[in-house]
Order: C-alpha cells, then structure tokens, then sequence
C-alpha cells in the first residue's frame, strides 16, 4: 500500500484556529465562531481516526490511497473526497463521520436523525453524499478519458460507540454506513475478490498523479466569510504558553515578555496567521504592522529567512508566504 496524498489539517481548520487566536476575547462573533472551531476539529479527529484501520491494509501493495482529495466537476462546482482508495481493480470512496449518539437511517425522507440523551436533530442523508461522490468522480475519470473501473462507497463511522439504526425492510444499508472498525473487513472483501484487473499498476500509478495533479486546495477567505476586518484582530506576536501577544526579540531570542519562556516559533506563527487570515502575500510594512514590530531590518530578517519567494525591489518588495498545514 502506498500513501499518495497523506492526510493534512484542512485550511478551513487552520484558519479558525488563526482567528480564535486572533480575535478578542470580548468579540461578539467568538463564541459563534468557536463553535464552527470544535465542530471542524471533531471532523478532523474522525477522519484521522480511520487511517489506523486503512494501515492495517499495508499488505496489498497494488493499492494507493489519496486523502483530502477535493476535484472540479464537469459542472464546474468542487466535490470532495475525505479518503480514496485505489486499486487495479475498484475505486473505494470512504466518507467519514465523527457522530455519537444513535443514528437512525430512513432512506424514505433521505434523513439521518441523530438522537442523544438530551436532543434530537436531523442531518442530511450521507449515503445521498456518498453516491453524489461517485456519480461525480465517475463523470470526473470520463472527462479526463481514465478507465471506469467499478466505484464502491462507504459512510464510515469513526466512534465505536455510536448505535446505527434503520428499519428491518432497511438492513442493506448497515452494509453502507459502517464503523470504522469494520473497514478493513470490508475492504478486503473487494480486494480479495479473483476478478480482471481493469487497470494495470503503471495505468492506477498515473491515474493517481492525474487525480494529485488536479486536486484543487480550499483558498482562506475566513474573514471576509465571517465579515471580519483586519482591524478587529489582535497585533503582535503570540504566545502559545500564556496566549499573550507579548513575544518580543531579547537579546538575540525570541521571549514572551508576560510569562518569560521562550517562542521560538513566533514569527513563523505570525507569517501563517497573515496567510489564513489576510493574504498569502505581504510587504515588510505589512509584516510589521501586523506583528507590532518596529524596526524594518529585523522584520527584513525574518521575511528573508522563511519567505525565500518575493517580487520587487528592496524597499518594494512582496514577499509570497510559504504556508503549509502539516
């Protein structure tokens, strides 16, 4: 098994977080905002749940896997794909779900009703998502004259301790909605399964760079989503001990002038707060507004230093960040 495109923080996530980092604690959008936070987070966690039971798939090595995987349609809208197993002989869409609670399943109003001990809510259908997935990437691998080889998809379950329900005339779809435990299992059975290879390794080898090659990455636009001006954030640079924007240069180090411990990693932190929450680009006076720093050979230094990539002379200079959310 080869992981072609391991799992990251998706850049929504990173960019809630650069924003609970930088709004004020008496913002009025805060708490609405952290929620959208917590909710992404607990996303996340299921999905990266799951990869210790695709691991245990390390066997097959005819099979890659792509994660995050996010594809324009030939309807020109975007679809995305928490994980994609590939295979000379299946395709395999996993969507992940972080739910607890009891899940009850009625294909009849394509609803998913999740009950818990103090609540009940309805939630879109996610096996309708799963086979829009595969309607969609079917039509992606006709457009771009890869062979259709037979697509299975899955609703995956992350917490063990979640009940799934449906109705006895309704049992097939326990066989789509699954927890994450019962993955490998299922897997193998299509792996396992004596049929023709509908594409040979070098064949899945290349689809996977063309599937890669087209993934399109979510752009940051966080604040202009939740109509938030640059103005309304906090300057400085942050530190994560005491979450003061108190971390000035002292003495050739970089020290949190509240609790005294060291923040080596400010001014990379910084540069990626202005990536998610500004602009992928910025100038030396942009850099030193945002971060409270006064002096233009210093923040010349760091700009040097973690934005290799600029336009421009010296004193018009742009510089591009660099940003990653591994």
């Amino acid at each position: 098994m080869h992981i072609s495109k391991p799992r990251t923080k998706p850049v929504k996530l990173a960019a809630l977080e650069a924003l609970i980092r930088r709004l004020p604690s008496n913002h009025p959008k805060r708490s609405f905002i952290k929620q959208e936070l917590n909710k992404r987070e607990l996303g996340f966690r299921g999905e990266r749940s799951i990869d210790y039971y695709i691991d245990s798939l390390s066997s097959y090595e005819d099979l890659s896997v792509i994660h995050d995987l996010r594809l324009r349609g030939t309807n020109g809208h975007f679809f995305q794909i928490d994980s994609l197993l590939l295979s000379p002989t299946v395709l395999i869409i996993l969507e992940v779900k972080n739910l607890s609670g009891s899940l009850y399943l009625n294909p009849l109003t394509q609803q998913l009703i999740r009950t818990s001990s103090s609540s009940e809510e309805i939630l879109p259908y996610p096996l309708l998502q799963t086979q829009m997935q595969k309607h969609q990437l079917k039509e992606w691998l006709i457009s771009h004259h890869s062979p259709l080889l037979p697509v299975i998809d899955y609703v995956v379950i992350s917490d063990p301790l979640t009940r799934i329900i449906s109705d006895s005339s309704n049992q097939h779809l326990m066989s789509k909605m699954i927890h994450a435990g019962r993955l490998p299992e299922m897997i193998r059975k299509h792996l396992n399964k004596t049929s023709t290879p509908f594409m040979s390794a070098q064949k899945i080898h290349e689809l996977v760079t063309k599937l890669i090659r087209s993934n399109k990455e979510v752009l940051s636009n966080i604040c202009d989503e939740y109509k938030i001006h640059i103005n309304e954030l906090e300057r400085g640079l942050f530190c994560p001990h005491c979450f003061s924007f108190s971390v000035k240069r002292d003495y050739g180090l970089w020290k949190c002038k509240q609790c005294v411990k060291p923040v080596n990693s400010a001014p990379l932190q910084a540069l990626n707060d202005y990536y998610l929450l500004v602009n992928p680009t910025l100038t030396n006076r942009n850099f030193r507004h945002f971060t409270n720093l006064t002096s233009p050979q210093l923040a010349h230094s760091i700009l040097k230093e973690h934005c290799p990539a600029f336009t421009g002379t010296l004193k018009s200079r742009t510089y591009t960040i660099p940003f990653s959310t591994h």
